[in-house]
């Protein structure tokens, strides 16, 4: 029984330090290692109207890169088109990386990152 106890007790620290993790994100650099996108998708222009698929579009979006490497509280912060913008949304919404480190340990750390769709 005690064994189970504390085994929750350090269940929920890790938990715990994972959402302030989210709250406070490091900033890449120094001694954090920045995380490596190893998937990510297009974003689907189907739905599009025709005058905007084959025009260039282009956003900036903001999310934290979590300690397991999943995308989280995603923005859009600039688009040149707002159909557009929500293609790139859950497009990132589908990224994955392998995260960002400080010492050899997982950390999040919050990005922005400019996505350009053009037609050649």
């Amino acid at each position: 029984m005690m064994r189970w106890l504390f085994s929750a007790l350090m269940a929920f620290g890790v938990a715990a330090a994972r959402a302030q993790d989210l709250n406070h994100p490091l900033k890449i650099g120094g001694d954090v290692k920045k995380p490596v996108l190893i998937y990510s998708i297009e974003p689907d222009t189907s739905h599009l109207p025709k005058s905007e698929k084959h025009s260039p579009a282009n956003a900036t979006v903001t999310f934290v890169v979590d300690v397991d490497g999943l995308p989280k509280q995603i923005e859009l912060s600039r688009s040149t088109s707002p159909a557009m913008g929500a293609a790139y949304l859950k497009a990132v919404q589908q990224y994955r990386f392998r995260p960002a480190t400080l010492d050899g340990k997982p950390v999040a750390v919050k990005l922005a990152l400019e996505l350009i769709l053009d037609y050649f």
